[in-house]
């Protein structure tokens, strides 16, 4: 190689290397969403969201559940009370959730809560029945 072209290779290699870390560094990617702890003597149901199924259960009043998505890939989940009645407000709503996150939510009075996924809402249907202790 020629003593011109490998200044040319050189100041190319120099170009290229000063651009790449002029520039702030790539946004990282998110990892799990944290879920806080529960205060000492909470009682917690986990429950995993996995093949397009969710569970049905009967806690007491003052129970927790944490769903925790468990599928693979890149498939999304959530968790959201639906009510019939217009203008009753859901009880709890996930955010859509990633492989490997969670959502917590305590359940302080009696009765049946029907949840379902917000993108898989016709086959991803359960309830939650909460009784007093």
């Amino acid at each position: 190689m020629s003593k011109w072209a490998a200044l040319v290779c050189a100041s190319i290699l120099l170009v290229a290397l000063a651009c790449g870390s002029s520039g702030p560094d790539a946004t990282p990617t998110p990892g799990p969403t944290a879920t806080p702890q529960l205060p000492p003597g909470s009682v917690e149901h986990k429950v995993e969201i996995k093949d397009f199924l969710h569970q049905s259960l009967t806690i007491n009043a003052g129970e927790t559940i944490n769903w925790t998505n468990r599928e693979a890939l890149n498939v999304l989940h959530s968790v959201v009370h639906t009510t019939r009645e217009r203008g009753i407000p859901t009880e709890f709503e996930s955010p859509n959730m990633q492989p490997g996150e969670s959502f917590r939510h305590t359940f302080n009075a009696p009765g049946e809560f029907e949840f379902v996924c917000r993108i898989h809402p016709v086959k991803m249907r359960a309830f939650i029945t909460v009784v007093e202790e």
